[in-house]
């Protein structure tokens, strides 16, 4: 913690005064604080943690894999990830106006789905994308 009063609460809450004055401590002392750090925290479940820090107000949180992440209330509730009728995912733009509904009304382009088009906007020939694609430098996944 950056701030000393929250790095404080993390110590007492941990049952860890001893630790209060290392909060920002480094080289081998930082070390051995972070090793501390882990064993406390190993040594109970993350549902623990997580219902003890629910009440205190300190700097912690899990560090969730990105399924975790996906799935987490907050997550959902500001509908950051939108499923598409393949299954793929898309993920909603962090920031929210109002009422605003920021998704994308259409999905992704496949790979290369739009690849002669840009080609030919960018001034390329017919026969130079041709070339190209024969050459494995570019992939056109459908006619544009």
């Amino acid at each position: 913690a950056l701030e000393e009063k929250f790095w404080r609460r993390l110590c007492a809450t941990i049952d860890r005064p001893d630790l209060a004055a290392s909060g920002l401590a480094t080289g081998a002392d930082g070390e051995r604080v972070r090793d501390e750090l882990s064993a406390a925290f190993g040594g109970a479940s993350l549902s623990h943690w997580t219902q003890l820090f629910a009440r205190v107000d300190c700097c912690v949180t899990p560090v969730q894999t990105l399924e975790e992440a996906l799935a987490d209330p907050q997550f959902t509730a500001r509908r950051m990830v939108v499923t598409e009728a393949d299954g793929t995912r898309r993920y909603a733009p962090p920031f929210k106006l109002s009422e605003c509904d920021a998704g994308t009304p259409r999905t992704a382009p496949a790979q290369g789905e739009h690849g002669a088009a840009v080609l030919r906007e960018a001034g390329y020939a017919e026969e130079t994308i041709a070339e190209l694609v024969a050459d494995g430098v570019v992939r056109i996944s459908s006619p544009a």
